[in-house]
């Protein structure tokens, strides 16, 4: 393996663009010829203390690395990145089935709840019939018995004529009035 070098940029070394930025592209003669390329990296550190920090490295604005080294941490940091969003995948997955389970067994409550409810409708629709047509029988079976109670007392109020008749004549006759209500 290459041995890793890092190198402060310097005003005499070539310019990766024309864009006037510090970056530069350099051939170092130790590391056998290796490119050695100036990377970047911002932080939120950067924006909160305005100054480039990379741990180690704390007098560095900008750090070289090996693009063979560069390479392989880009590499494992999109490996690191891609087993992230698919650890989010899966979790996002059992989130929806979760949710979707969720759903589920919220709609057969409310189908069984409205179920429930359209069977206590329909009782309490049968009873209140049923109760309507009771009182309906219990009206007509009242009025059937007042009538029968008002002829009953008609008999007797005519039979209590009679007999206030029958007693005035058996007067008439002769007895008095103890021995005719006897």
């Amino acid at each position: 393996m290459e041995k890793d070098s890092l190198s402060f940029p310097s005003k005499s070394s070539d310019k990766c663009c024309d864009c006037g930025c510090s970056c530069s592209l350099t051939v170092s003669s130790t590391s056998n010829g290796g490119w050695i390329r100036s990377v970047k990296r911002k932080y939120d550190e950067y924006e909160k203390s305005g100054r480039f920090y990379i741990p180690g490295l704390d007098i560095l604005p900008v750090a070289r690395v090996g693009i063979e080294n560069e390479c392989a941490m880009l590499r494992e940091t999109l490996s690191s990145q891609q087993a992230t969003i698919q650890e989010l995948c899966l979790e996002l997955e059992e989130e929806r089935n979760a949710a979707s389970s969720a759903a589920n067994e919220t709609m057969s409550m409310i189908l069984r709840l409205q179920g429930e409810k359209a069977e206590v409708q329909m009782e309490a629709r049968q009873f209140k019939r049923y109760a309507e047509e009771k009182m309906s029988h219990d009206a007509q079976e009242i009025s059937a018995l007042e009538e029968v109670l008002y002829k009953r007392e008609q008999t007797i109020q005519s039979l209590t004529c009679e007999i206030q008749a029958y007693k005035h004549r058996m007067m008439s006759y002769g007895l008095t009035e103890s021995e005719a209500e006897e």
